[in-house]
């Protein structure tokens, strides 16, 4: 019983004991089950925990920074306060310089007033005239000109272009160039109609000059005009450029001076050349002759066109050309005299006289120059090219011509050589065809000396060996020369009986060469002529002696004779170009007997012959 007692008490104490482990393992579930949300509820608290930890650090890092830029802006601040402390210095200085400037400014406006007052009255006070323009539309704002002096010009508050007249546009003109450029500008004397008094016209020469007025841009705002009455200088020097045209045109000898009027081309001085070359113009040969009383003494006043150096619309169309284009004119040349021997030829200029390169021109001068040993030492020239050319073309003739005659002569000379039959005859055609060649190769040589003498002759080194010449001797060694040459005319010499001897002081072969030319020349230019005369004559008052050479040829042609005793002269036109030669005798012949201060001289008629007359000086 007890046992079961036991094992009933066992048995309760075990049901008791399930009970109680069932109750323990309920409240051990529940006790997991809330350990567990412990659990969970800590680890969400400890990530709660990293977070905050997380938050914290980049908090205070946060913090570290913001404490980093409020020690910098500490710093900024410290340093602005310095600045600032420093500009509050230099704004209290520049307060102080404000001030002294103020009254600097203060002191320069009065100062300016001042000025403008003092400005002011001088422009109204001033000798010449002074307006001031300002703005771009040119406004006067200044003037010393009482109003209406200028008519309706030039006045206070209206601008230039609305109110000057016609005569002062130039003055606009000037002063839109001086806004243009910057620069002054100063204008030719205008003429203008100026009232002194109301009513009263006269007019005036004003000159103006433009100012430019700059602003600190150094851009043109307004400009100062000054106007001078130059009316009595430029009359003064209007007067004193007359007087100075006046002396030098009449005191002018050598240029044919003559001062004209621009405007209406009349002649307002005349130098006394070109009043002569006038009145010959005028067909006048002697202006010596005119009377002074006479109206074609006296040229003045008389106008250019109606002088007759030109037809009258091309003097006219010239004069005015001068004045357009203020350059000078050459004119054509002009010829005065009735012949060739009074003749004088004139060149002629139309000259502008202007004071400055812009001046208006008040005169036209008319120059006259005298050109007639000019032009014709131009035409002398000129035939002595056209001679020299002619003289090449007959000197390369005449010194080939002898060349065929030799080439000829020498083939006879090889034939009658190589003949092998020489008898009489044979020996006679030998002399003949040497005596043929030796006066050829005579011939080139005399043409050889002609052109050496003649270079002699220029350069002043032809040989003169002076000594005592019997004159008698030369003229018969001449004629015997001119007998021994076949193609020669026959030469009468008539010499006086006394004396023996005809002495002269020279060279023996020269004054052979000189009558041996003249000779020569009878013979070749005098056609027709039977024989040729040759005389000698003592002429004892003037001690000289004269040897003449005369033919009854043709003649020589009267325009020829004033040329040939020059070089390359031939004779007459009709003759010479029949004739050989260079035409180099008669200049050869002159220049020697120049040597021996000898004349040489000629005289002639057509159809009566020449003479040819030497003299010298009969010797001591």
């Amino acid at each position: 019983m007890q046992a079961k007692q036991r094992i009933a008490a066992m048995e309760s104490e075990h049901r008791q004991l399930n009970e109680e482990l069932a109750n323990t393992n309920r409240r051990l579930s529940e006790l997991n089950k809330e350990l567990q949300d412990a659990n969970e509820e800590l680890q969400a608290s400890n990530e709660e925990l990293m977070l905050t930890q997380e938050e914290l650090q980049a908090t205070n890092e946060e913090f570290e920074a913001t404490n980093e830029e409020l020690q910098a802006t500490n710093e900024e601040l410290e340093t602005n306060n310095e600045e600032l402390q420093a500009t509050n210095e230099e704004l209290e200085t520049t307060n102080e310089e404000l001030v002294a400037r103020s009254s600097e400014l203060h002191e320069l406006n009065q100062i300016i007033a001042l000025e403008r007052l003092r400005l002011t009255q001088m422009v109204e006070l001033a000798p010449f005239h002074i307006g001031l323009v300002t703005g771009p539309s040119m406004i006067v704002e200044s003037l010393n000109i009482r109003a209406g002096r200028f008519g309706d010009g030039l006045v206070k508050g209206v601008g230039l272009d609305a109110s000057l007249p016609p005569e002062l546009h130039p003055l606009v003109d000037g002063v839109h160039e001086v806004y243009r450029t910057g620069r002054a500008w100063t204008g030719p004397p205008l003429s203008i109609d100026v009232q002194d008094h109301p009513g009263e016209e006269i007019q005036r020469l004003i000159e103006f000059t433009v100012v430019p007025h700059h602003d600190s841009k150094d851009k043109v705002i307004g400009a100062a005009l000054y106007g001078v009455d130059v009316t009595d200088a430029q009359s003064h020097e209007e007067q004193a450029r007359l007087e100075r045209y006046r002396l030098m045109i009449e005191h002018a000898h050598q240029v044919a001076l003559a001062l004209f009027d621009a405007g209406s081309g009349t002649l307002v001085y005349a130098s006394p050349a070109f009043a002569e070359l006038v009145l010959r113009q005028a067909g006048i040969s002697n202006p010596g002759e005119v009377a002074s009383g006479d109206p074609l003494f006296n040229v003045a006043d008389r106008r250019w066109q109606d002088l007759g150096f030109l037809a009258p619309q091309e003097a006219q169309r010239a004069f005015e050309e001068v004045i357009e284009t203020r350059q000078p004119r050459r004119l054509s040349r002009i010829s005065l005299g009735s012949s060739a021997a009074s003749e004088t030829i004139w060149d002629c200029s139309l000259i502008p006289a202007h004071e400055s390169a812009r001046g208006a021109i008040r005169y036209v001068v008319v120059s006259a120059v005298d050109v007639t040993e000019q032009v014709r030492a131009h035409d002398e020239l000129q035939r002595t090219d056209r001679l020299k050319d002619q003289f090449l073309s007959l000197a390369s003739h005449e010194l080939r011509t002898p060349l065929t005659p030799l080439s000829m002569y020498t083939e006879i000379l090889n034939r009658l050589l190589v003949e092998e039959d020489r008898g009489p005859k044979w020996k006679g055609q030998m002399q003949e065809v040497l005596a043929k060649f030796q006066a050829q190769i005579a011939h080139i040589a005399r043409l050889a000396d002609d052109l050496v003498d003649v270079a002699r002759l220029e350069s002043d080194r032809l040989s003169i060996e002076i000594k005592p010449v019997d004159l008698k001797s030369v003229l018969k060694r001449a004629r015997e020369q001119s007998a021994g040459n076949s193609s020669q005319v026959p030469v009468n010499l008539r010499m006086p009986d006394e004396p023996a001897q005809v002495i002269v002081m020279g060279d023996h072969q020269r004054l052979l060469q000189v009558v041996g030319n003249l000779l020569g020349n009878a013979a070749r230019h005098a056609t027709g002529t039977d024989s040729v005369a040759v005389s000698l004559t003592i002429l004892d008052r003037e001690r000289k002696a004269r040897i003449e050479v005369r033919d009854s040829g043709p003649g020589i042609a009267p325009e020829v004779m004033g040329s040939l005793f020059t070089r390359f002269s031939k004779g007459t036109p009709t003759t010479q170009a029949s004739r050989s030669g260079l035409g180099l005798g008669l200049f050869i012949s002159r220049g020697i007997v120049e040597q021996h201060r000898g004349t040489i001289a000629v005289r002639s008629k057509l159809g009566e012959g020449a003479s040819f007359i030497v003299e010298l000086p009969l010797a001591d």
